[in-house]
């Protein structure tokens, strides 16, 4: 009869239910081994830039997250580097991963940081709780970098102030070509403190802004040796898949695709696609910054913007060419 009951305890659901309690004990224990490794690799690091010199401090600094992640948090960090001529100063830092996958990290650092530049200029910005970075490694190369920013409050020099909705940037590996950079950058609606110098008729404020565009064997150059000069001379290309911008009077899209010579002047063609020219001439012409010839190209891309077509000219030697004549030098 004893022996009945004993063996009738050990079921299928108990022994289900011993067994998750096994691998939550074995993860826990990771967990904790995972966070202290966390813990003694930033202790780590900041001791490698107080060996240069650099100072770093904080009032706290934990690892929380458990079950599913690692989030290091420093409080009221300070990182004061002489070397650099630069200072940075936070409300908090967090730096995220999931549990399993330490090659993904994500960093935030919500509320006020105020930066000190090297040239004596001052930075501060304000981001929100859903602002973050994220960076990807891969064979211990950096290679995803993105940057999220729903809003953004920044102040340059105590009185220069910017303000920025859904901006974005992401960088990573092409899908096809692992060797070429894939660059996107994009934001609305960004107020500048005053219109851009020599420009004014722009306005402070912009309203889009989409770049998206591919270097090539970038890659190349940054994890490879070659040099920015042989990169040059193997004619690499840059290409701007899309481009598009609007800002006051000026509502334009370009596509590109160039190479660099060795003075980094573009040598290839500009596709150009524009809207509202009409009250892109009128501000130009208010502002006494158009002339004729500027008129004329303005009428020829607006020409063909309304037959649903870019007007394409040739970049090179730093002077702008339609069917072989030149528009236009810089």
């Amino acid at each position: 009869m004893s022996e009945t009951r004993k063996k009738g305890f050990f079921t299928l659901p108990v022994l289900l239910g011993l067994l998750a309690l096994g691998c939550l004990a074995i993860w826990t224990v990771y967990w904790f081994y995972g966070a202290g490794v966390v813990r003694q690799g930033a202790r780590e690091w900041i001791e490698d830039q107080q060996a240069m010199g650099r100072s770093v401090e904080y009032s706290a600094l934990n690892v929380t997250g458990y079950p599913y992640r690692f989030v290091l948090q420093a409080d009221d960090p300070v990182i004061d580097a002489p070397d650099m001529q630069a200072r940075w100063e936070g409300e908090r830092l967090q730096l995220v991963a999931m549990a399993w996958n330490f090659n993904h990290v994500i960093a935030r650092s919500p509320g006020q940081n105020n930066i000190d530049l090297p040239d004596g200029q001052t930075f501060s910005f304000s981001a929100d709780d859903s602002s973050a970075a994220s960076f990807v490694w891969e064979d211990g190369n950096l290679r995803r970098v993105g940057l999220e920013l729903p809003t953004l409050d920044a102040v340059l020099n105590e009185s220069e102030r910017y303000t920025l909705t859904n901006g974005s940037i992401g960088l990573r590996p092409m899908p096809d070509e692992p060797r070429n950079l894939q660059l996107a950058v994009s934001f609305n609606n960004l107020s500048l403190p005053e219109a851009p110098e020599g420009a004014e008729w722009l306005g402070r404020e912009v309203s889009e802004l989409v770049i998206w565009g591919e270097i090539e064997n970038f890659f190349s150059v940054i994890e490879d040796g070659l040099t920015v000069t042989e990169w040059k001379l193997d004619e690499n290309r840059i290409e701007l898949v899309r481009g598009d911008l609007d800002m006051g009077p000026l509502d334009l899209s370009m596509r590109a695709n160039v190479k660099l010579d060795r003075n980094n002047d573009p040598d290839g063609t500009v596709s150009l696609f524009l809207e509202r020219s009409e009250d892109l001439i009128s501000a130009l012409r208010e502002a006494g910054s158009i002339d004729p010839q500027g008129e004329a190209i303005i009428n020829a891309v607006a020409q063909a913007s309304s037959n649903g077509t870019p007007l394409t000219v040739q970049v090179k030697e730093r002077s702008i060419r339609l069917f072989g004549q030149t528009l236009a030098e810089y």
